[in-house]
């Protein structure tokens, strides 16, 4: 039979495992482009959030103009709840993604 502790212990490691994927998972996405969907104002005056493909919450420094509209976001940063990025530069006319530039594929 299992004892308390041992099944609290359990549980944190549960827990913990649970942390550790979630965190890995937006890791990958630091330097990726992603088109995320502008949906309300941020915490911070000046910030924006939105949603990526993935459905995680994307915050990024931007006017609020951009609510309601897709925008491509470098993301820079992961958080404990969210992604942190930049709006992505893409000059006129180009169907080339920002990496796709960057990388000189132009």
């Amino acid at each position: 039979m299992r004892t308390l502790e041992q099944a609290e212990l359990n549980g944190l490691g549960v827990e913990l495992g649970f942390e550790h994927r979630r965190l890995a998972h937006g890791d990958w996405l630091v330097g990726r482009t992603l088109d995320v969907l502008f949906e309300k104002p941020g915490r911070l005056a000046g910030q924006i959030v939105g949603r990526s493909p993935y459905l995680q919450p994307v915050q990024v420094s931007a006017p609020m103009s951009r609510i309601g509209s897709i925008a491509s976001v470098r993301i820079v940063e992961t958080g404990r709840n969210s992604l942190f990025g930049e709006i992505a530069a893409v000059p006129h006319g180009s169907d080339l993604r920002p990496a796709e530039l960057a990388a000189g594929n132009a």
